[in-house]
């Protein structure tokens, strides 16, 4: 019979066990084209990949845009950001379906 005490750490080792099942999706490249296991495709430009939604996964975060708790926001269209070189760029919504898990591509994760 399993204890209190016990239960705890195997639910902790499953619970991690299955976000990291979801929380990547590998993807592969061809060309420009970019397919991912779970059907999304995209299109690679340089260091992003742009998804038909015009949302962008990159390797790193916008320098400065900061998003505490990116499941509870919403971003609709014609929101704006600096680029850092005194020009904008549209702020990607962090809920749309492209981005809720990180593509894997060529060994390198697009989280962003």
């Amino acid at each position: 019979m399993i204890v209190a005490h016990q239960r705890l750490p195997i639910a902790a080792v499953l619970l991690v066990a299955s976000s990291l099942s979801t929380a990547a999706q590998t993807c592969t490249r061809s060309g420009s084209a970019v397919t991912c296991d779970d059907g999304r495709t995209g299109m690679f430009a340089g260091d992003t990949i742009i998804w038909p939604d015009g949302t962008r996964s990159s390797t790193k975060r916008h320098p400065s845009v900061i998003i505490g708790n990116p499941s509870s926001v919403i971003v609709g269209p014609g929101v704006f950001v600096g680029d850092g070189k005194g020009g904008q760029v549209p702020l990607d919504n962090p809920n749309s379906p492209y981005k809720q898990r990180c593509a894997v591509l060529d060994g390198v994760s697009y989280c962003f």
